[in-house]
């Protein structure tokens, strides 16, 4: 024990002894704590660095004066604006399925192989009362829904409605003192104008970017659906969040990407405001979206060279159609005081006005212009015109899918992709189905159809852009919801020649990219 308590003697006027070496030596070079680089006199004092700062500001401030009224501008929007967006937070809990059938039946009692999974995303609050807007996506096939507010206060959200065909959902939240959004009017917005996202991108709250209006009316799918085109940033976690303009009003609600990376590149789309207030007000006051009807069909081509508008195949007996007296042949220019340029836009004018309001409707029939007055109605269950798109009672007709020549290899439902022709700007992408099973690992919500890539080869075209795990949902537009159905729509891009685009999701983000046809 004697010498034990000698060892712990000598260790510890050992290490005094090397503290006290090394704080000398310290000293000595004039760094009392050892950082930095010491300058120090000869009398060993340490003398300051000299440091001179500029003195004024690199230019007057009223040179320019409008460059920093702008900047404080901006500013007041944002402390205005910021209050009314929210961050959302979304958990479900995905059972762990293992592979024995057996281990599977007596795990459905563990609520251990329950496994949560989270997801964020972004909304608008446009009402006092507590009513949220967001993306559909961002809510859909969740247990839990909490809203984080500018205040700091955390809340659970119920859902009031959703409209998953325009990716949008209604969220309320029972709490006071909130501070409501305006709308404002999408259709008077112009190209140039300018905007901004504000949103939780990767769960950075209350993020602000800004950009201009790129283009009105843009189309990414084949449901025709019209979105705004904005250069404003918007990543991942800016779903569902609002795009406002100078005056703050809400002008559209962010929802999708086009990327090659994931992250924003300056193309984004939002939902305009007009339909999504539409679809809000008819969600508070039916419990349901409710869509106007004409009842008419459209040929699917243009009706002339020298005519714009749609040609009215045919009319349906006891419509609003009939009653405002269109007759087939007649070509519709002018919905509501509203240029109609095809059979997409026609449908959106139509499905966006109110039940009962009668809209002016500009035709041409014979070679001679005329105008009637069409009182336009709830659609009818046995003509609902998302149900039946070709149907006398929509004016949509939607486009023919390509004819497949021939079974593909691997046969129908082999839940694989076969490999594509060498020449196909697509080769190289392995993808297999989108199965439920997999769609819920994979924490998607459920109304996803596509297919999901397995692999892509280092040495093809879509290399530097998919990887594995991505879904997709389009070819060129097409939808696909299974490997034969990628495949033939592959095809189909490959033939018609040039670059194809495909809408993917990846992590809950839907965005577009772009395949070059060559490398």
């Amino acid at each position: 024990m004697k010498r034990f308590l000698q060892f712990i003697l000598f260790v510890f006027l050992l290490s005094s002894a090397v503290s006290a070496l090394y704080l000398w030596k310290t000293r000595r070079d004039g760094d009392t704590w050892g950082f930095g680089t010491p300058t120090s006199s000869a009398g060993g004092k340490r003398v300051p660095e000299k440091f001179t700062p500029a003195k004024e500001p690199a230019i007057d401030v009223k040179d320019v004066d409008i460059l920093a009224a702008m900047s404080r501008q901006q500013i007041k929007l944002a402390a205005a604006v910021i209050p009314s967006v929210v961050s959302i937070a979304t958990q479900r809990n995905v059972r762990q399925r293992p592979a024995d059938p057996w281990a599977e039946l007596f795990s459905r009692l563990d609520p251990r192989q329950n496994r949560p999974q989270s997801s964020l995303g972004s909304g608008a609050i446009v009402s006092k009362e507590g009513h949220i807007v967001t993306n559909n996506h961002v809510i859909e096939g969740m247990d839990q829904i909490r809203v984080h507010l500018h205040d700091g206060r955390e809340l659970p959200a119920r859902v009031i409605g959703t409209a998953p065909n325009n990716d949008l959902a209604i969220l309320k939240v029972d709490a006071g003192d909130l501070k409501p959004l305006p709308f404002g009017d999408s259709d008077q917005v112009e190209v140039g104008e300018m905007v901004f996202a504000v949103g939780n991108p990767f769960g950075l709250d209350e993020t602000l970017t800004q950009g201009i209006i790129s283009a009105k009316g843009r189309r990414t799918s084949e449901n025709g659906a019209e979105f705004l085109q904005t250069d404003a940033a918007i990543n991942p976690g800016n779903s569902g969040g609002p795009l406002v303009s100078v005056r703050g009003e809400l002008v559209g609600i962010n929802t999708m990407i086009y990327s090659q990376t994931g992250g924003s590149v300056g193309i984004g789309f939002a939902i305009p405001s007009a339909v999504v207030r539409r679809i809000l007000e008819s969600v508070l006051k039916n419990g349901r979206v409710i869509r106007g009807y004409l009842g008419v069909s459209a040929d699917n081509r243009p009706a002339g060279n020298d005519q714009p508008g749609v040609r009215v195949a045919e009319v349906t007996p006891n419509s609003p159609a009939e009653a405002a007296g269109i007759k087939p042949g007649d070509v519709i220019v002018k919905f509501n005081d509203r240029a109609v340029k095809d059979i997409m836009a026609l449908r959106n004018r139509i499905a966006e006005t109110e039940i009962d309001k009668n809209v002016p409707i500009e035709l041409v029939r014979d070679g001679k212009p005329m105008t009637v007055s069409a009182s336009i109605k709830e659609v009818p269950a046995e003509g609902l015109a998302q149900a039946n798109p070709g149907q006398p009672g929509s004016p949509f007709q939607p486009r023919p899918r390509p004819q497949q020549p021939g079974p593909p290899s691997g046969g129908s439902g082999s839940g694989k992709s076969a490999p594509l022709d060498q020449g196909n700007p697509l080769a190289g992408i392995e993808v297999t189905e989108l199965t439920g099973r997999v769609a819920q690992q994979m924490n998607l919500p459920g109304n996803i159809r596509g297919v999901v890539v397995r692999g892509v080869a280092r040495e093809s075209n879509a290399a530097a852009y998919l990887r594995e795990g991505d879904v997709i949902e389009e070819v060129n537009q097409q939808p696909v919801s299974s490997p034969d159905e990628f495949r033939e729509a592959a095809t189909m891009a490959a033939r018609g020649g040039g670059d194809v685009m495909l809408q993917v999701i990846r992590g809950r983000a839907r965005s577009f990219v772009i395949v070059p046809s060559e490398r």
